[in-house]
């Protein structure tokens, strides 16, 4: 369990395409290092991708009681619409 550093814009790992997880035997470390990451930053959520490494998993965490952690999301429904951002 570690803070892991933040990728920044331009950084190619926020433009690659997350790979799916298929060997879940070291996942835990890797979902308390996002936690950590997460709550060093007093963020609500974060991806894989924005500390470096290309897996298809999040954490997140909206609620006062239990965080959240979904792997190999597949969207059914759009909850947010990101802003055209001109690269």
């Amino acid at each position: 369990m570690a803070v892991q550093k933040v990728v920044t814009y331009g950084h190619s790992a926020l433009r690659a395409i997350s790979k799916n997880i298929t060997d879940f035997s070291n996942i835990r470390s890797l979902i308390d290092d996002l936690f950590d990451t997460m709550y060093e930053f007093d963020g609500i959520g974060l991806a894989a991708n924005q500390i470096g490494i290309n897996k298809r998993i999040f954490v997140v965490d909206i609620s006062l009681n239990k965080p959240k952690t979904l792997d190999n999301p597949v969207p059914v429904t759009t909850f947010f619409k990101l802003p055209n951002i001109p690269i």
